[in-house]
C-alpha cells in the first residue's frame, strides 16, 4: 500500500494541549502507541554506554512510524509532511509525550531520556510554551526533569539570541541540555562558551574519521580535552566498529552510541549483556594499548638513549655538533639545539643530513639562535625533572609546520643549567 502523506496534513488547532494528545496514547504489546492520521507511532530506544562505568546511562527516544499494512515508514518522511508550524508543534510533542511514557513503562530507573527537539518548535519554544508541555508531561508521570537530556542542532539554529533564549527556558524546567551532531555543519567553539552544554554529542563522521585519517585521530583527544575544559561531557555517536570504539576510549570520550553496542529498539538491553561487550571491550583495548605502548617504547628509546648521551658529552665540554653524533645519525632526527637555563637558544639548530625537506615557504623561521622556548613543555619538563629525558607529544613544529616529538634533558655545566633538545619526524 503506497501511503499519502497528504493525509497527514490535517488540522491541528486545539489538538496539541497535554490531555488530548494524551488521549491519542494506547497501550499495546508492552507500549504506548499514538494514531496520527493514517500512522501509528511509538517510540525504539537507543542504548547510551558509559565506557568508565561499563554501562548503559541513558537512551535515547527515537520515533517509529508505521503504515496501516504495518510497514515502517521513515521518521524523516513523518517529520518533513508537516507543513506549518503548528504541525511541526504537534508532531513534536506527540514525539516527546509518547517517548517519556515508555521510557517509563521500562521501569527504568537512574539513567537519562534523550529527546529530540524539532529545531523549528525549539526557536519558538518560549513563544509557544513548548517547555511548559514537557514540564506537563514529567509531572503527570512523575519524572524527574533531571533525567531528561534535551537535545538541540545548533546547524539548526540561526538567531543566537533567540538560541540563547531557548536553552535558558530549558534549564529553568531543570532539564539537561545535550549539543548534538558537534562538529557537522558549521559547529564551533564559540556555541559551546555561550550555553555551556552539559553533553556534547560528535557527530557520527568523527567516528568515520577517525578510523581512517591519521590527523583526525591525532586531533580527537584534543578536542574532547577542550570541550571537557568548557565543562562538557562527551558522547560519541554513530561507532559502528570496534577500532571505532577503542579509538573513542583512547581519546577519552565519556559516553558512546551506536550500531556496534545496540540498535534502536523496542525493548531494553539488560545490564548483564550491556556489561559483557563492555567488559570484553575493555580486555582489547588494554590488550592494544598495552601492544601500542611497547612499539612505542621500541621506536623512541634510540633517541632517549642518543640524547641522554649526548648531554653527558656536552656537561664535560664537548661542542654539541660532536656530542650529538649519534642521535643525528637516527632515522627520523631532524634537528637538536640547546637552551640555557631561562629557555633562550644557544647558538643555531645542529640538523641532521636526512631531515626532511623543508621548503622555502618557511624560511623566515630557519634562524632560531636566540629564540625563546620557555613556554615549550620540552623545556619546563626538562627543567623540572633534572637528568631525566623528557618526551613529549606530537606537535606541530614551528620550524617547518609538520609533526614531530621532542626529546629533551637538563643538565648542569660549569654551574650553569641547560636543556639539550632534539626533534624527530613524526609519521
Amino acid at each position: 500500500m503506497k501511503l499519502n502523506l497528504t493525509s497527514l496534513q490535517t488540522p491541528v488547532s486545539g489538538a496539541d494541549n497535554f490531555a488530548e494528545l494524551k488521549a491519542l496514547l494506547t497501550l499495546d504489546r508492552d507500549a504506548y502507541w499514538a494514531q496520527y492520521g493514517p500512522l501509528k507511532l511509538t517510540t525504539y530506544l537507543q542504548p547510551i554506554f558509559s565506557f568508565s562505568h561499563r554501562r548503559i546511562i541513558g537512551h535515547e527516544g527515537l520515533l517509529r512510524a508505521f503504515d496501516p499494512d504495518g510497514e515502517a515508514v521513515s521518521p524523516l518522511t513523518v517529520i518533513n509532511s508537516t507543513a506549518s508550524f503548528d504541525e511541526a508543534r504537534r508532531l513534536d510533542r506527540l514525539a516527546r509525550l509518547l517517548h517519556v511514557c515508555n521510557h517509563h513503562l521500562h521501569g527504568i530507573e537512574n539513567d537519562w531520556l534523550f529527546l529530540n527537539m524539532h529545531p523549528l518548535v525549539f526557536n519558538q519554544a518560549k513563544q509557544s510554551d513548548s517547555i511548559g508541555f514537557l514540564g506537563q508531561v514529567l509531572a503527570n508521570v512523575n519524572y524527574p526533569a533531571s533525567r531528561v537530556v534535551v537535545e538541540l542542532l545548533e546547524q539548526a539554529v540561526a538567531n543566537n539570541g533567540q538560541f540563547a533564549d531557548g536553552v535558558a527556558y530549558l534549564r529553568q524546567l531543570g532539564v539537561l541540555i545535550a549539543l548534538d551532531d558537534f562538529g557537522a555543519g558549521h559547529s564551533n567553539f564559540d556555541r559551546i562558551w555561550q550555553i555551556r552544554p552539559d553533553i556534547v554529542k560528535l557527530d557520527r563522521s568523527f567516528a568515520v574519521q577517525v578510523d581512517t585519517n591519521i590527523r583526525a585521530r591525532r586531533l580527537l583527544p584534543r578536542i574532547v580535552s577542550l570541550l571537557h575544559e568548557a565543562g562538557s561531557l562527551v558522547l560519541i555517536e554513530g561507532v559502528e566498529t570496534e577500532e571505532q570504539a577503542l579509538l573513542a576510549m583512547d581519546a577519552d570520550i565519556d559516553f558512546v552510541q551506536g550500531y556496534y553496542f545496540a540498535k534502536p529498539a523496542a525493548h531494553v538491553m539488560s545490564d548483564t549483556l550491556a556489561l559483557t561487550r563492555l567488559k570484553a571491550l575493555w580486555k582489547n583495548f588494554d590488550n592494544s594499548r598495552g601492544s601500542d605502548y611497547s612499539n612505542y617504547r621500541k621506536t623512541i628509546s634510540p633517541y632517549i638513549n642518543a640524547i641522554g648521551y649526548a648531554s653527558t658529552m656536552l656537561a664535560v665540554g664537548h661542542r654539541i655538533e660532536h656530542a650529538c653524533q649519534q642521535f643525528l645519525e637516527l632515522e627520523h632526527t631532524e634537528r637538536c639545539f640547546l637552551l640555557d637555563g631561562n629557555g633562550l637558544q644557544v647558538g643555531p639548530n645542529v640538523v641532521a643530513h636526512n631531515t626532511r625537506n623543508e621548503t622555502s615557504r618557511f624560511n623566515p623561521l630557519n634562524t632560531a639562535e636566540g629564540a625563546i622556548w620557555s613556554r615549550r613543555h620540552y623545556f619546563r619538563r626538562a627543567v623540572e625533572h633534572p637528568g631525566k629525558v623528557q618526551v613529549t607529544r606530537p606537535y606541530l613544529s614551528i620550524a617547518n609546520a609538520s609533526l614531530c616529538v621532542t626529546v629533551s634533558v637538563c643538565y648542569t655545566s660549569r654551574r650553569e643549567q641547560f636543556v639539550l633538545c632534539g626533534d624527530l619526524a613524526w609519521i
